[in-house]
């Protein structure tokens, strides 16, 4: 998908673009604007959280696994409660959706003992 950005594509542009495509189930155009997303801002959590749920998405648990770590090791005070707070999407299902594609992968984490908690407060449907 061939993307017209004005000039202007900085970190924010494919971040957002990123997380747009992945939201309508589009992962490898989802996947490739996160990878520019991250080359632009290695050290942007959100970048690699985007790359995280993508590579759950697309069944490449290895590199979602890598791209967690990398969340993780850039904030490692990170929670699940903290990150559905900085997911505040319109939509609740739509920040419920990605915190449960990381649970996952942040289960082995230090953090798991909220994992449940954040799950359960999330009220879907």
């Amino acid at each position: 998908m061939a993307v017209s950005h004005g000039g202007r594509g900085g970190r924010p542009f494919y971040y957002n673009f990123g997380y747009a495509l992945w939201m309508i189930g589009k992962f490898e155009e989802a996947l490739t604007a996160g990878k520019q997303a991250q080359s632009r801002s290695p050290n942007d959590m959100f970048s690699h959280m985007l790359l995280a749920v993508t590579y759950i998405e697309l069944g490449r648990d290895e590199d979602a696994r890598a791209s967690a770590a990398e969340v993780v090791r850039i904030k490692p005070d990170l929670t699940l409660e903290w990150l559905a707070k900085m997911v505040p999407w319109k939509n609740k299902n739509d920040s419920f959706r990605i915190v449960k594609s990381l649970l996952s992968f942040l289960v082995a984490d230090r953090n798991s003992r909220r994992a449940g908690a954040v799950y359960h407060s999330f009220e879907v449907g």
